[in-house]
């Protein structure tokens, strides 16, 4: 019966290594928390800068009230956003002038092919009527070959 019951040096040394193991693990604990207050921390001024980048004349409590209110991402998407129509902006302000210069490339175009069109319907007419004169030419000469030889 003795043996099942621990004697006061075993009760002792155990009360010991809880105390011990009780003191480590509220030395972890303060640690995490330690850690975790100084991201914390680290994290708000990461993000008040960006808040301050995107915002610049935004007062202590914006910040207070869009930090805690999970708020910095929509903030960001908004600076993202208006970012994106400012580039969309200025690449159609530059598209604008390459633009007119293709239109007017399309007018001249268009008139170099009229032009052209009238050259060519000028160039078969021309070609229609040295056709026929040479053909009444050529009758003509075996006309007068044919009376010739008589």
């Amino acid at each position: 019966m003795n043996s099942q019951l621990p004697n006061n040096s075993d009760t002792r040394m155990r009360k010991q290594q809880v105390a011990a193991l009780k003191k480590r693990f509220l030395d972890t604990i303060q640690r995490y928390q330690d850690v975790e207050r100084n991201y914390q921390l680290r994290y708000r001024q990461r993000i008040e800068r960006q808040i301050r980048i995107v915002k610049p004349d935004a007062t202590q409590e914006e910040v207070d009230s869009i930090i805690d209110s999970d708020g910095p991402p929509q903030i960001f998407a908004q600076s993202e956003l208006h970012q994106l129509f400012m580039d969309m902006s200025m690449m159609v302000e530059q598209q604008g002038e390459t633009l007119t210069t293709i239109e007017n490339h399309a007018e001249q175009t268009e008139g170099h092919i009229k032009e052209g069109n009238t050259f060519i319907s000028k160039a078969i007419q021309s070609a229609k009527s040295t056709r026929t004169y040479a053909n009444y030419k050529l009758t003509l000469f075996f006309l007068f070959l044919g009376r010739w030889r008589k």
